[in-house]
């Protein structure tokens, strides 16, 4: 574990001192190498780690992309290293995405501006859900507004990519302490989960399920909506499913919009 942590901070040194175009190739060789390493089974702390050097290693390839002119691919690595910090309970990370979309700018047709509203409204909510008092108050009300901004702009066909916004709006919402509201806004992606073979999707609905009941356990909407999820939405195992996917296709970039 320690040698992959070496292995990110030496990629990591080359892409300061020399910029991204020549080493691109081998951060995301790496990066998919990372994606067998997830796909295994591991202690949970093992997980944390390995996420943080996947998420290392996609906000590199975020980088590396768009200094060869590749900005959307950009966006895609970027989404990969928001999921990454969100798993490794990584703040910093979090922040770097952030910073990182505030500087790029879009160059893919499958990354148009919800897009990027969307990813950067996910950034604000990992650090509102994990940011404390103003700092956490002023990234829940980014987020929203980001999240808002993705819902209203995005196209129909977009199910999946509307499911994650609304569940990351559900969980705006606990960070500003309305569970009732986050339990309301949960509520409208599960008709829309049951029509998706996404484990993304169920993964991020078991989490806002435990995380509503775990800061609100004396909410009778928080009780009522984890055992509505459990008894209709199957859980995914540990390792399965979903980093799997997103991974898996790192050498690729995006093709389709099944991807975002």
């Amino acid at each position: 574990m320690s040698e992959l942590e070496k292995t990110a901070a030496a990629f990591r040194r080359w892409e300061h001192q020399y910029g991204g175009g020549m080493r691109r190739k081998a951060v995301v060789g790496q990066l998919n190498e990372m994606a067998d390493l997830l796909a295994e089974r591991h202690p949970r702390a093992v997980y944390r780690r390995l996420f943080g050097v996947a998420g290392s290693l996609a906000l590199m390839a975020g980088h590396m992309s768009g200094d060869a002119g590749r900005d959307g691919v950009a966006h895609w690595y970027f989404a990969l290293a928001l999921d990454a910090a969100r798993e490794a309970g990584d703040d910093d990370m979090g922040a770097r995405v952030v910073n990182a979309l505030a500087g790029d700018t879009p160059g893919h047709p499958l990354f148009g501006a919800p897009e990027i509203a969307g990813t950067a409204g996910a950034c604000c909510e990992v650090l509102a859900l994990r940011g404390r008092g103003p700092q956490s108050a002023r990234c829940a009300r980014m987020a929203a507004e980001h999240i808002a901004t993705a819902l209203g702009s995005r196209e129909p066909f977009y199910v999946r990519s509307r499911v994650l916004d609304l569940l990351g709006l559900a969980n705006v919402r606990l960070a500003q302490r309305e569970p009732e509201e986050a339990v309301r806004t949960a509520a409208l992606s599960l008709d829309q989960i049951a029509t998706l073979r996404s484990s993304r999707a169920r993964h991020r609905v078991h989490q806002f399920a435990v995380r509503a009941l775990t800061r609100f356990p004396q909410s009778p909407q928080a009780r009522e909506f984890a055992e509505k999820v459990r008894a209709t939405v199957p859980a995914v195992p540990p390792g399965a499913g979903r980093p799997r996917g997103a991974f898996n296709h790192a050498m690729d970039g995006p093709r389709t919009p099944a991807h975002l």
